[in-house]
């Protein structure tokens, strides 16, 4: 699963937050009658490159993702104080099968009002993950590229 997922599925029971009801995976969007004024929507916005450690035998990937809160009209206090409360419960419950994420943030940035009078909020978290690379199987090590036996590995040197 992506982080957009890994994170809605993180949220959704927690902060009055249903997915699919007022918490959304991709970007701000408006769909007239299915996504409520006042909603959540988390946006993966890639991160750097990947670290790999010991000898490649896994990378820690550092994907970041964009939290969004869009209020009902003219509810700037209620949208700002939503995003706080996300941004506080995520510095203790992060995303199962995830190192660590942090907000980049020192609090929640405002955007502004959208068209129809509704103002966004936005906080960027970056989230760690070890994603194994290798794997031993059988006396052989195993990744995506190529296969070799490990008792008889020869380089060409």
């Amino acid at each position: 699963m992506g982080l957009e997922t890994d994170m809605t599925n993180n949220l959704n029971g927690n902060l009055g937050l249903t997915k699919g009801t007022n918490l959304f995976e991709g970007a701000v969007t408006d769909l007239k009658n299915i996504i409520p004024d006042f909603s959540i929507f988390c946006r993966g916005i890639g991160g750097p490159a990947a670290d790999r450690v010991f000898q490649l035998a896994y990378e820690i990937t550092k994907a970041q993702i964009s939290i969004y809160v869009r209020s009902n009209i003219n509810e700037r206090t209620i949208a700002r104080s939503k995003m706080q409360c996300i941004y506080d419960y995520l510095k203790s419950e992060i995303p199962d099968n995830y190192l660590d994420c942090r907000c980049l943030q020192s609090q929640p940035q405002e955007l502004g009002r959208d068209d129809k009078g509704r103002w966004l909020f936005t906080m960027t978290f970056e989230c760690w993950k070890q994603e194994n690379k290798w794997i031993l199987d059988s006396g052989y090590w195993e990744d995506i590229r190529y296969w070799f036996d490990s008792e008889n590995w020869n380089d060409g040197v």
